[in-house]
């Protein structure tokens, strides 16, 4: 069976050489920079709230399930496994959010294929490094 997966990753860790598609996030807002929300994570319903509070991240959203959705499925009808990364500074807020969020709104055609997820570096956050 297929596995469509979803990541998060950040770029001071290095690039996954197993991705299919990869997009950047680090044109969004950073909650780093926000005292109560640096040691927190894209998980956390501050920095959730936080994040969706800035009309380009519906839109960023919504433009990455218009484009993956035909091109997902292709890879999945053809048999094929697909790995989807959002990657950011250090992989704990922006692309935490934006994986949890693609795979939520991709989790209901599950059936045929085996869907995932995974954060690489959420936990690799240390106090004054930017995330």
């Amino acid at each position: 069976m297929p596995v469509l997966s979803f990541s998060s990753f950040g770029f001071k860790y290095g690039i996954p050489k197993d991705i299919n598609f990869l997009f950047d996030v680090r044109f969004l807002r950073n909650p780093f920079y926000v005292p109560e929300l640096k040691p927190m994570s894209g998980k956390d319903e501050p920095v959730r709230q936080y994040l969706s509070s800035f009309p380009e991240m519906s839109e960023f959203l919504n433009s990455c399930e218009f484009f993956l959705k035909p091109v997902v499925g292709a890879f999945l009808d053809d048999g094929r496994d697909v790995r989807v990364a959002f990657a950011c500074t250090g992989g704990r807020h922006r692309s935490v959010f934006c994986a949890e969020s693609i795979f939520k709104r991709f989790e209901r055609f599950g059936g045929s294929f085996v869907i995932e997820i995974f954060h690489r570096d959420i936990d690799k956050y240390k106090d004054g490094e930017a995330s």
